[in-house]
């Protein structure tokens, strides 16, 4: 840590000077603090990639006309600059009127000064901005555009100025709710004049402002009356329900999907996990959905309860420890050019029949609107990519936003900006600049003004049966927003009649009305219609306990249920419910072998038993349960459910988790059955040893293992000090005729125990094997240990017996303790390794030891390590760029040329490595984005492509991406590929690196047509 730092110190003046040359343009009040106050600026400015060289924006009407929608479709422009300047946000009201929220501050907040850069390069700001009316006045705005009938929205007023960093707003409850991070706030406005009534009322504090691309977003009123809003990749969480005064908070690090309950004043995490989580979505069944900023995906289906894929790296673990699984994107078919991080389900019913029920979302850095089919996967969804519905010509066009208007046509919002990536610090954002574009039926009329809210109770109900899914949601908030109690009678009637998309409204409004009791929730049980059963269960769930009854028809449903989304919810339902109630449910459901290969219902069961795990009544069923043999044959808990709450109470640790686990051994009736305990067990202490067993479960394993003649449980032995395992381990190693899989999972284990009695063997197959994996992975393994023999017999192989691949592995063995790295760098002052052949990463990580001959070695052979300046990457990217343009390229020769230098790290057209970003999905046929990404690669660094340094208790500095980390361990892929485990309490320290593990001279070495033809392959059309 010490090092870290005193590195940091060193470099805060050429970082200042950088910052001064580049000429950044700071906004009044904002940015960093003054140099030397700042704990880590200097990383985080260090990286300021050249100047963007982009056309000039055009005026509204010329970039209108490069706009391209399908035949019998027409796209208007109804907006632009100076009425809306930078639109992040479109909504409507009850009266029709669009809503924008004008994004302007971004991206630093008003009036504060960051102070640090924590160890994900998050910045951390001196102060936490007071809330409206005192708070540091921004440049946002909420404008209010009013279409008088004619379709042209020519009435513009502003509902409220001044606003820093404000990202969406919603209508009801009596007033308008901005999300302006770090609060949320209402504003009363009792009779709708688009006037606030006074002050606004904080009602959340605590959502983090670290990066203003990923802040919380895009409030949504939800079919059960909360608001539902999204949380960002990149920014912390710790809310407070202020309007209660609570104390307590809501933890939670990256993206999630959150809701308030506006009037019981409950906050909660709705799901976690996603991509840099911004759009948010309800279908016609109120499922809901979010985009993504992943490439290869179009976006996620979120459940109730589910945690989702994150990058493990710099948004760190679930919240949840025990999670031990976690959904990923729905499957996607079609291309797939990132990104689509917001869209609708359309249900609009104005366009063409083909657009119903499909997903409609812009997508920023292609410069078009995309269409996707969404298709049935089990309980959850794939997706399928159609034709686009909108692309343009003009570089400026950002799509960042887009609505289903009253009339049913699509509206637009258009940052209307020359770059679109948020990382690069520089304030040049074109602030001036916005427009909001409609996309319509080629026949639709103007509809006439309205006002929803002078319609009587009835005649909403009414209104929830239009083919106008704006229109329904709309009647459905506003009968929340009465709560006319009066209309219960009708609403049970209708309920009892009703079938389809009818009932479900009608279910909705019965409880927004006060009217879902226990009759009522059963009644919504035994619908005919899936979509009544499933949210009849949701929100008996969301009570968090119900009667008897209720209970009672939910494990009979969780018996005899025949469509999954209704199992699903079930799932996620019993979660919520007390262990009395809600095990006997999931229990129930695990005897649906249908569910064993779906995508989400085994996991939510498994996190419906997991919650109830510690409690007494929970260990009391779930042991029991697993008592009857025939529980150990059902198929969900036989592929699901054992292994994990092995491991789940082997994590948790402690003498009565330990002994549950001994006693589960114990109930296992068959050796396959034993096998799924010790793998559990296996799993809960992989990448560290475990010896600290109660008596009873050292006993059960060790029974266990006496009769494991196959040796299939040799690592769990290892690692709890079983007699005979590591000499049994170390035979099979050296053993040419054992198996390669078995050998190098015995390999990659040494290098997570302390067994130096293994050096031996691990140096022979690096001098020995004939398989170059198992030599790499005996070089990651012996990292683990300090011993000087290591590095000799390193460096006597390297010149002669390494080639290139086992050099790189060499290299990060090498630099990962400062006396190897001394010894490697005595050997390149002696000549013979040339200073030229090692990689700059680990230079780089030679310059983090704080030893004098190595930082005169590393000065002595390579100069003052730095990264190549603003004006040096300008003059490399027009180098680069004027070769390319002087000749053409040969796309199947650059497929040599990628394969040779960069196929190691990325892939391209499914070929490739995995240290890298896929490449397939991204602007490829965008020049100057391909430049900009190769001569300044740590410019733009993807969020789970962050490389993080490790120091470790044992002296050791590592470097790589966290691809997977748990409550035990961390597990870090270095540039050389392999994939070293660490557990925790080796860790002394863990921090984000600003520098991309990509060198910055990957194109200096290629003679001319070398890179036309690798651009010409890069930029071809698939």
């Amino acid at each position: 840590m010490t090092r870290r730092i005193t590195l940091l110190l060193l470099v805060l003046v050429a970082a200042f000077i950088l910052l001064l040359s580049a000429s950044i343009a700071e906004p009044p009040g904002t940015g960093p603090a003054a140099p030397g106050q700042t704990k880590g600026l200097e990383d985080a400015l260090r990286n300021l990639h050249a100047p963007l060289a982009g056309s000039d924006p055009l005026p509204p009407l010329v970039a209108w006309k490069k706009l391209h929608t399908q035949d019998d479709l027409v796209i208007e422009q109804i907006a632009h600059e100076p009425e809306v300047q930078q639109p992040l946000h479109i909504s409507f009201d009850e009266r029709g009127r669009m809503w924008v929220v004008n994004y302007r501050q971004y991206p630093f907040p008003a009036g504060l000064k960051i102070v640090e850069y924590d160890r994900y390069i998050r910045a951390k700001f001196d102060k936490v901005p007071p809330p409206p009316p005192n708070h540091f006045k921004g440049a946002d705005k909420i404008t209010i555009h009013t279409d008088d009938g004619s379709g042209k929205f020519a009435q513009v007023k502003t509902f409220v100025d001044g606003l820093n960093i404000a990202t969406s707003v919603l209508h009801g409850r009596g007033g308008v709710w901005v999300m302006n991070p770090p609060y949320l706030l209402f504003y009363p406005v009792k009779n709708r004049d688009g006037v606030p009534d006074g002050d606004p009322v904080v009602h959340l504090s605590g959502f983090g402002l670290e990066d203003t691309h990923a802040v919380a977003s895009n409030l949504l009123w939800g079919p059960d009356g909360w608001i539902y809003g999204t949380q960002g990749s990149t920014c912390t969480a710790k809310v407070k329900v202020e309007i209660e005064k609570q104390t307590t908070t809501t933890d939670f690090l990256g993206q999630a999907i959150w809701r308030y309950h506006p009037e019981k004043h409950i906050f909660e995490i709705f799901a976690e996990g996603g991509g840099n989580t911004f759009g948010l979505e309800f279908d016609d069944a109120g499922r809901a959905y979010s985009g993504t900023n992943w490439g290869k995906y179009r976006g996620l289906y979120y459940v109730q309860g589910g945690y989702y894929i994150k990058g493990w790296g710099k948004h760190g673990p679930l919240t949840n420890p025990y999670a031990l699984g976690f959904f990923d994107h729905m499957p996607h078919t079609g291309n797939a050019d990132r990104l689509t991080h917001t869209f609708i389900v359309y249900g609009g019913g104005a366009l063409p029949e083909r657009f119903n029920a499909k997903i409609i979302g812009p997508n920023p850095l292609q410069r078009r609107v995309s269409v996707t089919k969404l298709e049935p996967d089990g309980s959850s969804y794939k997706t399928v990519e159609e034709p686009f519905l909108v692309t343009s010509d003009d570089g400026w066009f950002r799509p960042v936003d887009l609505k289903a208007g009253p009339d049913g046509a699509l509206y637009i919002a258009d940052l209307y900006e020359n770059r679109i990536s948020h990382v690069d610090p520089r304030d040049n954002w074109h602030r001036e600049s916005g427009r909001v574009y409609r996309v319509r039926a080629k026949d639709a009329k103007p509809l006439e003004p309205f006002d929803l809210s002078k319609k009587t109770g009835p005649e909403l109900v009414e209104l929830l049966r239009s083919k106008n899914k704006w229109m329904r949601q709309t009647a459905l908030r506003l009968l929340y927003d009465r709560k006319d109690a009066s209309l219960i009678r009708l609403l049970r009637l209708e309920l009892n009649d009703c079938r389809g998309q009818d009932a479900l409204e009608i279910l909705w409004a019965l409880n927004a009305c006060g009217g879902l009791d226990e009759e009522a929730l059963v009644r919504g049980m035994t619908h005919i219609p899936a979509d009544v059963r499933r949210w009849a269960v949701r929100m008996a769930g969301d009570q968090n306990e119900v009667t008897p009854i209720v209970a009672e028809r939910m494990l009979r449903m969780a018996r005899g249920e025949i469509d999954p989304q209704v199992r699903s919810q079930l799932a996620s339902s019993a979660k919520r419910l007390p262990p009395e109630s809600g095990l006997p449910i999931a229990l129930a459901l695990l005897e649906h072998n249908e569910d064993v290969d779906d995508p989400h219902i085994p996991l939510l069961l498994w996190w419906a038993i997991e919650a109830k795990a510690e409690t007494s009544i929970g260990r009391h069923m779930i042991t029991e349960y697993l008592k009857a043999r025939y529980a150990w044959h059902v198929l969900i808990v036989k592929k699901y459910i054992v292994e994990r709450i092995v491991e789940r109470y082997a994590l948790a640790g402690g003498d009565e988790n330990l002994r549950t686990c001994a006693n589960i051994l114990g109930y296992a009736p068959d050796v396959n059955s034993v096998h799924l305990v010790l793998n559990g067990l296996e799993k809960a202490f992989a990448g560290r040893a475990a010896s600290q067993f109660p008596q009873e479960l050292k006993k059960a394993v060790a029974d266990a293992l006496k009769k494991d003649t196959g040796g299939q449980h040799l690592p769990l032995g290892v690692r709890v000090g079983h007699a005979g395992a590591m000499a049994a381990a170390l035979k099979i190693v050296s053993d040419e005729k054992a198996t390669k899989d078995r050998r190098l999972q015995l390999v990659t284990l040494f290098g997570e125990v302390s067994q130096p009695e293994c050096i031996p063997a691990l140096l022979k197959l690096l001098q020995d094997s004939p398989d170059q994996t198992m030599r790499l992975t005996a070089l990651a393994s012996l990292q683990r240990y300090d011993d000087p023999k290591i590095a000799q017999a390193v460096l006597e192989s390297y010149p002669t017996r390494f080639n290139d691949d086992l050099r790189a592995g060499a290299q990060a063995l090498l630099a990962s303790r400062p006396a190897w790295a001394l010894e490697f760098l005595h050997t390149v002052d002696e000549g013979k390794i040339a200073p030229r052949s090692v990689a700059l990463e680990v230079v780089r990580t030679f310059k983090r030891y704080s030893d004098k001959q190595i930082g005169e070695l590393v000065e002595k052979h390579w100069g003052k390590v730095r990264a190549n300046t603003a004006a040096e990457k300008l003059a490399e990217m027009d180098r680069v760029g004027k070769i390319v343009a002087d000749g053409k390229g040969d796309a199947a020769a650059g497929k040599v040329t990628f394969t040779n230098t960069c196929a190691k790290c990325h892939k391209l057209f499914g070929e490739g490595g995995q240290v890298g970003p896929e490449l397939t999905g991204y602007e490829r046929d965008n020049l100057r984005y391909w430049l900009e990404n190769i001569v300044d690669p740590s410019a733009s660094i993807r969020d789970e492509y962050v490389a993080f340094v490790i120091e470790t208790k044992d002296g050791r500095t590592l470097t790589g991406i966290i691809v997977a980390q748990d409550k035990a361990t961390v597990s870090l892929r270095q540039n050389d590929g392999q994939t070293i485990r660490l557990a925790r309490e080796q860790i002394e320290d863990l921090a984000a690196s600003p520098i991309s593990l990509m060198p910055e001279d990957v194109l200096k070495d290629l003679k001319d047509q070398q890179l036309r033809d690798l651009f010409a392959y890069l930029m071809k059309k698939k």
